[in-house]
Order: structure tokens, then C-alpha cells, then sequence
């Protein structure tokens, strides 16, 4: 049987990468077997464990970057795509003089990679199917690669879902579900008597409409799954409001890239969410989603800060940075740090199997200000081990140094964490300048610092 291919003619353009982009038109008809929907899911594992460099590449520029379909945003695109092509029939039968603009100006972004990318001769279309479709069918494999000619500005996809959307799943969507209402004749509400409405040749109409629908395309050819989940977070976070957990996931656990900050403290996140010995083990919501208590992005952030100049991190990021030996001891204060206020205020921290807390300790609020308190902390604790960083490293030391500090306060527990308002004077926003103000409230009582700021109007950092 010959192969049913979608040939792909592609015009080229030069922008600032090594990789070929293109842009060409493609048919709604044409794309829906052949794109693969994914979404991204939690990586689920300590970047600080013993894996070896080489497997977390692999395992990170394998690993999807989509976000997960959204049902209403879909369906609001079904409607919007079936309320153009009603006025357009209208408009076609001189009904209405309104103009139809069910359209999607913008470039969807596709991803393709093809088998003789790298090949100095290009190899025929008989030696793609005998040296890689036939065989990865065989073995029962994803097809992932496509046949590329390179000479002619053409790919040549086989009939299989192969393709990433970078951007514009959801656009593809709406028309999925529009197509499957129309067939099976289950449109709902205001839809729901078109042919009595419009007569009865209209889902036909509906349906020539949507296999015609052509998408303007940007075609990534050959680029990584890693190098495209960067182009999906450029393209997202610059241009509209997207998960910033995802963004953060992203380019924290970029494989590649120079050591950053970002990198540093989503490892860090991670560490604290997957490691065993982790009092905050499956509490933080990875990728913004899940029953954490608190979302990626905002630990991020919060620890980002801390590696300024000036801040208590600044040494421990620079050794970081220059490839040092003694950042990792990062992680056993971290982990010691959350296992004391979790030890201190055992009244306040949700149990194990807690999905929501009633207590704010563990909410926004609480772990705002205790993770600015790590600037007052983290220089007190390395004073009381006379200096030497390296005793950092000794968890059972660390955490009874921060256990014994924190006992100076234990008796105001519920004044600071209590999620009853009747008691706690911290549990009734979730904003900077609240937890401003029980960072405030914990380094004087503390003795940290002498009076407190104003934090009205104030930024937490």
C-alpha cells in the first residue's frame, strides 16, 4: 500500500538560530491526524539526587512543554468558529450584508523533525520507508520523523500524529470539537436548531467550512523538544498571561544552559518537593496545578531573591555559579529550615494527609515571610557554627540550631500561623504587604531586627 504523505512546501527565513524556520499554509483537513496534543506533567524528581548529567539531559529535552488543554477556552472557540461560518452562510445566501472574520491571523507554530537532517546526501523516499517507517512499524514504535526534501523546500509527513504544536493546541481543538458536534449532531443551547434555523443542507455547509479552514503555519524543523518548550515559553510569557509555575519549570530545568539563578532555585524547589526526607514533600504545587499548598512559581521567586548581593544566599549562589563544591550544602539548610518550623509549630502545620490547611504557615502568607526570614536566618545560623560553612552539611546540627531560636517564639504560634481570625492577626489576604508584615512581626520577636517597617504599600523584597 503507498504511503499517504502530506507534502509540505516550506519557504525558509533567517532569524537569530542554527535551526531552520519556515513559514507555509496549511488545511485544518490536513493537520487533525497528523498533530500530537500533549501537555507538560511535573518532572517528580530531586535535580539534587544522584542521576547523572548525561540521563537528566535526555530525560529534559524528551519532556513535552504544553500546557494542559483548557475545556472552556476550547469551547469558546468552537462557538466563536461556528458564529462565523453562520454569518458567512447567511452573508453567502444574501440573508445579511455582515462580513464574517472568523479568523486566526496569527501564526500557528508547529514543530517537525525529519530523518536526513543531518545527512551531507540527501536519501531517497524508498530509503526513509525501508530504513525507518517500515521498521519503527514494525517494532511497534512512534514515528517521529518525517522525509525531507532538503533541495526542494518540501517534508513529506506520513499519515500518523507526529507533528508538536508549539502554539495554537487549543485552536486546533475548537475545530475538533466543532466537527464532532456537527456530525453527531450534538450542539447545545443556541446552536441547537440550525436546521430548522438555517435549513438543511447548513451542517454540511459547517462541515466543508471547517475541512477548508487553511492555518498560517510556522514550521520549526528539527529543533529539540527542549529547544521548542523554550520557544513555547518566549512565545507565551511575553506575549499573554500563562502559568508563570510552567515558565519557571521550563527554563529551570533547562539541561543546556549556563547556570542562572533561575536554574538554581528551581532546583532547589524541587529538591524540597521530591526529596524523602523533605518535610515539604508533595506540599508544593508543581508546574502551578495539583494539591500543593503552595505553587512552584511563588517558591521560586521567593528564593531568587535571596541570591542577590547583599542577600543571605549570595555566597552560596556564587559558588554556585563558579562550579563550587559547597552550594549543595543549600539543600540540607533548606530542608532543616522548613523541618524546624514544621517541628516548633507542629499546631500549625497540616498533616500528612491534609489536602487543604486551615493554618496559613503553610499558605502563601506563612511561607512568604519565612522564606524572606532565611535573609536573618541563614547568616545567624552560620555565626553559631563559629563560620564554618561546611557544618551546614550536618542536618541534625542545623536543625536543632534554628529549633532552638525559634522556641524564643513558639508561645505566639497562633498570633503568627492561626487561620482563625479570632486569634491569627495575619490570616485575612494573601498579598505582599501581608506577608510583609509577618516577615516584620517574626524578626523582631525574633530579635533580628529592632523595629518594624512600614508595610503598607510595600513590597515584601
Amino acid at each position: 500500500m503507498e504511503e499517504n504523505y502530506l507534502d509540505i512546501k516550506y519557504f525558509g527565513y533567517d532569524q537569530i538560530t542554527n535551526r531552520t524556520l519556515a513559514y507555509t499554509k496549511l488545511k485544518y483537513v490536513d493537520l487533525k491526524n497528523r498533530v500530537k496534543f500533549t501537555s507538560r506533567t511535573s518532572d517528580e524528581e530531586d535535580p539534587f539526587s544522584n542521576s547523572s548529567n548525561n540521563e537528566n539531559i535526555l530525560k529534559q529535552k524528551t519532556r513535552f512543554y504544553q500546557r494542559l488543554e483548557e475545556s472552556v477556552r476550547v469551547g469558546l472557540i468552537r462557538d466563536f468558529l461556528l458564529g462565523e461560518i453562520i454569518k458567512n452562510y447567511k452573508y453567502e445566501k444574501k440573508t445579511s450584508g455582515i462580513t464574517p472574520l472568523g479568523t486566526f491571523p496569527s501564526a500557528m507554530i508547529l514543530a517537525v523533525n525529519t530523518f536526513n537532517s543531518d545527512s551531507n546526501e540527501e536519501i531517497t523516499i524508498k530509503q526513509y520507508e525501508e530504513n525507518y517507517l517500515k521498521n519503527e512499524r514494525t517494532e511497534k514504535r512512534t514515528i517521529e520523523l518525517c522525509f525531507h526534501l532538503i533541495s526542494q523546500n518540501i517534508i513529506k509527513v506520513p499519515n500518523e500524529e507526529i507533528m508538536l504544536i508549539v502554539d495554537g493546541q487549543h485552536r486546533i481543538a475548537g475545530l475538533n470539537l466543532l466537527k464532532k458536534e456537527v456530525q453527531e449532531r450534538t450542539l447545545k443551547t443556541k446552536w441547537r436548531n440550525l436546521e430548522k434555523d438555517y435549513g438543511n443542507d447548513i451542517f454540511e455547509y459547517i462541515l466543508m467550512c471547517i475541512d477548508k479552514f487553511e492555518f498560517v503555519c510556522t514550521l520549526m524543523i528539527d529543533f529539540d523538544k527542549y529547544e521548542q518548550g523554550l520557544v513555547f515559553a518566549n512565545t507565551n510569557f511575553n506575549q499573554k498571561p500563562v502559568n508563570r509555575s510552567i515558565y519557571y519549570d521550563i527554563f529551570g530545568s533547562s539541561p543546556d544552559t549556563d547556570r542562572n539563578e533561575l536554574k538554581f532555585a528551581h532546583d532547589i524547589v524541587a529538591h524540597l518537593n521530591y526529596n524523602n526526607d523533605s518535610v515539604l514533600k508533595d506540599r508544593i504545587k508543581m508546574l502551578g496545578k495539583g494539591e500543593g499548598l503552595i505553587s512552584q512559581a511563588a517558591m521560586v521567586e521567593s528564593i531568587m531573591i535571596l541570591f542577590k548581593p547583599g542577600r543571605a544566599l549570595n555566597k552560596i549562589y556564587s559558588d554556585y555559579i563558579s562550579k563550587g563544591n559547597q552550594y549543595k550544602y543549600v539543600t540540607v539548610f533548606m530542608r532543616s529550615y522548613f523541618a524546624a518550623f514544621q517541628e516548633v509549630f507542629k499546631d500549625f502545620w497540616p498533616l500528612r494527609n491534609e489536602k487543604k490547611s486551615k493554618h496559613i504557615l503553610c499558605k502563601t502568607t506563612g511561607m512568604g515571610a519565612i522564606l524572606k526570614l532565611i535573609d536573618k536566618f541563614y547568616p545567624f545560623i552560620i555565626q553559631e557554627l563559629s563560620n564554618d560553612i561546611s557544618v551546614i552539611g550536618n542536618e541534625k546540627i542545623v536543625k536543632e540550631k534554628i529549633s532552638t531560636k525559634l522556641l524564643e517564639i513558639k508561645l505566639n504560634g497562633g498570633h503568627y500561623f492561626s487561620g482563625d481570625d479570632t486569634i491569627g492577626a495575619f490570616c485575612k489576604g494573601a498579598g505582599k504587604g501581608m506577608q510583609g508584615q509577618l516577615y516584620n512581626e517574626l524578626a523582631l520577636d525574633l530579635g533580628f531586627i529592632k523595629q518594624k517597617k512600614q508595610t503598607q504599600n510595600e513590597e515584601l523584597f
